[in-house]
C-alpha cells in the first residue's frame, strides 16, 4: 500500500481507535449488565472464549462469529451444568470442528447451500 502512495499509518491508527472504542463500549455495557467488575473479567481463559467462538463459527465473516458465539455459550452453559470438567469436551469439539470443518460451522453451511443452489 505504501508503494501505491497510501499513508498506511493513518489507516492503522483509525483501525486501532475504532477497535478500542468498540472494546471500551462493550466493557461499559458489560459493567452495566453485571453491576460490578472483578479481576476475573481479564482472566486469560475469558480471552480464549472469543478465539474458541470464532474458530467454531468460522473465521472471516460476521455470521461465523455470531454462530460461533451462540454455539460456544450453549455448549459451555449446557455442559457446565452436567459435567464438572466441561472444558475438555469443549476442546474435543474444537478439534473436531477445526479438522473436519476447515471453515467453521458457518463456512460448512454456506458451502452446502452454495452447492445446493448450483445443482438446482
Amino acid at each position: 500500500m505504501k508503494f501505491l502512495g497510501y499513508n498506511t499509518f493513518i489507516y492503522k491508527w483509525i483501525t486501532f481507535i475504532l477497535s478500542t472504542s468498540i472494546a471500551a463500549f462493550a466493557g461499559a455495557l458489560s459493567i452495566l449488565n453485571y453491576g460490578y467488575v472483578t479481576p476475573s473479567f481479564i482472566d486469560p481463559t475469558r480471552n480464549v472464549e472469543v478465539i474458541f467462538a470464532t474458530l467454531i463459527g468460522g473465521p472471516g465473516n460476521l455470521y461465523g462469529a455470531l454462530i460461533g458465539g451462540v454455539l460456544y455459550m450453549v455448549i459451555s452453559n449446557y455442559l457446565a451444568s452436567y459435567i464438572p470438567r466441561w472444558e475438555m469436551f469443549l476442546g474435543i469439539a474444537l478439534l473436531i470442528v477445526v479438522f473436519r470443518f476447515r471453515k467453521g460451522v458457518w463456512g460448512y453451511i454456506s458451502d452446502k447451500l452454495k452447492l445446493r443452489a448450483e445443482t438446482a
